[in-house]
């Protein structure tokens, strides 16, 4: 059946490729807020390594990246939107164009791992994307200042798998999850006889992640004696917060919030954290 599939694809032209690796991109998203479906999502992965081996060359590689990446990127980021609807009658029609560009720039960190991958022997290449998509989204959380949204470990948020991220940080989570689809795509592309020992192995590395991230989490009694996090939010309406007569009210009532003393069962705080935009100056 994976045969024939792989057959059709093989007969399809460029367009209608770019068009399954966006459609797989956006299944991916689905393990993003405010959706929060880790399994589709894990199965639009698979998806997108498939995709990824059945391109036709080093251009087609890089195209099923730039695909993925858009059409997930265009969904999970799609909230960049917003902002643009405050004022829309004079900054509405910018929105769609931020998105795009948004997405499409992203995707082309997507693009280059894909591309990168491609140079690789057949038989290794899946797993030499694995590496590169892993340090694609390392450089896309730090260059330019990063933009770390949205990771591709992310997708376990609504599950304990999540938990992982406390022992091995966000990247190693995504290292291992790109690891158990590409070892999944692998048992998919080849035969009966040879395809038992990768299912049996990213089977076995998706049990360590569920199970494992079920043992990790903490009983509730622990919590008792750990730092303590004050998040600042001064309530400022929006038509008000960049009116400078203004600034001075919300910026004493962040202050005062700051000073405030603790909740009786609770520790001093340890870290404060203020929004992005206290203080309303370049």
């Amino acid at each position: 059946m994976l045969d024939v599939a792989r057959r059709r694809l093989d007969g399809l032209p460029g367009w209608a490729r770019l068009t399954l690796a966006v459609a797989a991109g956006a299944v991916m998203g689905f393990g993003q807020a405010p959706f929060d479906l880790p399994w589709p999502a894990f199965a639009g992965l698979v998806a997108a390594f498939l995709l990824f081996d059945a391109a036709r060359g080093t251009r087609g590689a890089l195209a099923a990246g730039w695909g993925v990446g858009l059409g997930y990127f265009g969904l999970v980021l799609s909230w960049v939107v917003e902002p643009f609807q405050v004022d829309a009658v004079t900054t509405g029609w910018m929105a769609p164009f931020a998105l795009f560009f948004l997405a499409a720039g992203l995707a082309l960190f997507w693009a280059l791992a894909f591309w990168g991958a491609a140079q690789v022997r057949r038989r290794r290449r899946l797993f030499a994307l694995v590496v590169l998509w892993a340090t694609a989204e390392l450089a896309r959380a730090y260059l330019f200042t990063g933009f770390p949204w949205a990771m591709v470990g992310s997708l376990w948020t609504p599950v304990d798998a999540i938990q992982w991220v406390a022992v091995i940080g966000p990247h190693g989570l995504t290292f291992v999850t790109l690891g158990a689809a590409a070892l999944l795509a692998v048992a998919l592309r080849g035969g009966a006889a040879k395809a038992w020992r990768p299912a049996l192995a990213g089977g076995a590395l998706l049990a360590v992640l569920v199970f494992g991230g079920m043992a990790l989490v903490p009983p509730l009694q622990d919590l008792d004696g750990r730092p303590v996090v004050r998040l600042v939010q001064p309530n400022a309406p929006q038509r008000q917060k960049w009116d400078p007569a203004w600034v001075p009210t919300f910026f004493d009532r962040q202050v005062e919030f700051t000073a405030a003393p603790s909740h009786q069962d609770l520790a001093r705080p340890a870290l404060t954290v203020w929004p992005e935009t206290a203080l309303p100056m370049l």
